[in-house]
């Protein structure tokens, strides 16, 4: 999907009256495991014997 694609697919969300129910619902699994993973990977590096 390209940027462009991107940006009419959020203008007619927009414009239609659930707009926060249908951002939320686009949130799947996968956002989810990245973000944990990117604070358990920093956490990790933090507590880690090495320094950085």
């Amino acid at each position: 999907m390209t940027f462009q694609n991107t940006r009419k697919r959020l203008l007619a969300l927009s414009i239609s009256s659930n707009f926060p129910r249908e951002v939320i619902r686009q949130f799947t699994p996968n956002w989810f495991a990245a973000t944990m993973g990117t604070g358990i990977l920093s956490i990790a590096q933090d507590t880690s014997l090495w320094s950085w």
